[in-house]
């Protein structure tokens, strides 16, 4: 799934290892830079791209 951007670009958003149980986030990436902080920022979102959750069933 992903969103056409005002700018013109598209961003998609996936969880992976997604479950009811794996309901916490381990690590998040945007573009395969995985972030520090888990902190995504404006420029992260214009930009476009793909944005991944990777989820865990540990806090």
């Amino acid at each position: 799934m992903g969103w056409l951007l005002g700018n013109g670009n598209t961003l998609r958003i996936k969880a992976t290892k997604q479950s009811k149980d794996h309901v916490y986030v381990k690590s998040v990436s945007v573009n395969g830079r995985v972030l520090k902080d888990n902190v995504l920022s404006h420029k992260d979102i214009i930009g476009g791209g793909e944005i991944v959750f990777e989820m865990h069933n540990l806090y």
